[in-house]
């Protein structure tokens, strides 16, 4: 096998996975679904899918930390708010492009405390790399910009996802963030 069908047969393995997760958590909610029943759904062990996603609550959250590395590129060598808008605002085309998908998982993770709970510990990720950026203030600034500007995201998220996820995104959260800009 060569390396490239090797790669490709790792990822066609973690999207089975993702997949088969993703619809059985949608039909029998995230708490009533196994690994071994995502794994048997996807056609793989019990220890292939451990393997690929060594709790199940990663999961729920496959996209994460491919979301936080585009992100994190999004930023790139700003220091700024304004490259931190233009980051959030960059990351609109990824979740309306996985619309569908983004929207079963804001449902999953609603239904699911533990989820919440989960999904907050994540934010934190989102908030270090938002307080890193922004090296044009003090440290405490920057967490306190960071924790409004990952409460903001959450809240324009919330109203896409209320409304179907058929606005437009990018729209939605430039307004939201010249609205925050705008209060004294």
């Amino acid at each position: 096998m060569t390396p490239v069908t090797r790669e490709r047969k790792k990822q066609n393995t973690r999207e089975a996975l993702i997949a088969s997760a993703m619809e059985l958590f949608a039909l029998r909610g995230y708490d009533a679904v196994t690994v071994d029943d995502i794994a048997a759904h996807a056609g793989v062990s019990r220890r292939t899918a451990f393997r690929y996603f060594p709790k199940k609550d990663m999961l729920a959250f496959p996209r994460q930390p491919e979301r936080l590395e585009l992100f994190r590129e999004l930023l790139g060598d700003g220091n700024d708010l304004t490259a931190v808008r233009t980051a959030l605002l960059g990351m609109a085309p990824h979740y309306t492009a996985n619309r569908d998908e983004a929207l079963a998982q804001y449902r999953m993770v609603q239904a699911s405390p533990a989820l919440i709970g989960r999904e907050i510990e994540l934010d934190v990720a989102w908030e270090q790399a938002i307080a890193e950026a922004l090296t044009d203030r003090s440290p405490i600034a920057a967490r306190f910009w960071a924790g409004a500007a990952v409460g903001l995201t959450r809240a324009v998220l919330r109203e896409w996802f209320a409304h179907g996820a058929v606005d437009d995104l990018h729209t939605m959260a430039g307004d939201a963030m010249t609205i925050l800009q705008d209060t004294p």
